[in-house]
């Protein structure tokens, strides 16, 4: 899988003042000239697990019969969400990481597939009160009710360390997107 991130921050009319793009030519490239194209089955399977109401599952076995499953395929519950969360860390990520460096915000994300695309796409957005340079963005995959008021237990799936840190005024949005090619 390849995944490609982007931040864009709008101002309170929603125009766009600013775009990071980290990794979408290499998303792109991946996409074009891949051979080995992930199902459609897949696809939905990680968007199941990835979506905040665990939609049922349509598959089609090798017979040609089909399965359909009410949950998600995420840890075998259904109180599985996904949360992307904001900070300010510059440390570089490295494998072992679980957790942002220095986490700002976390927020509830909406997850959506489109069959036949074979990229799954996670987003959500952030205002703050006052000014911030966001410099990491974390993907989790997060145990709880989303509707508790916190997401539980995290599971950090990524850590992004951008470039340079993307500056939001206070009251403009931070949009974020995740883009994940199977």
């Amino acid at each position: 899988m390849v995944r490609a991130l982007t931040l864009k921050v709008l101002d309170r009319d929603a125009k766009e003042v600013s775009r990071v793009e980290v990794d979408t030519d290499m998303l792109k490239t991946y996409i074009e000239k891949k051979k080995d194209l992930g199902t459609d089955w897949f696809a939905r399977i990680l968007y199941s697990a990835f979506a905040s109401v665990h939609p049922v599952v349509t598959t089609t076995r090798e017979d040609g019969g089909t399965d359909a499953s009410g949950a998600s395929f995420c840890y075998g519950c259904c109180r599985c969400h996904i949360w992307i969360g904001v900070g300010t860390g510059t440390t570089p990520p490295t494998r072992q990481d679980y957790k942002l460096e220095a986490e700002k915000d976390v927020k509830p994300a909406t997850a959506r597939y489109i069959d036949g695309t074979g990229v799954v796409i996670i987003t959500t957005s952030f205002v703050f009160n006052q000014d911030i340079d966001i410099s990491e963005v974390g993907l989790f995959l997060c145990d709880g009710d989303i509707n508790a008021g916190g997401p539980g237990a995290r599971t950090l799936l990524d850590r992004t360390v951008l470039d340079a840190p993307v500056h939001v005024a206070a009251q403009q949005t931070l949009y974020v997107e995740y883009r994940i090619a199977v």
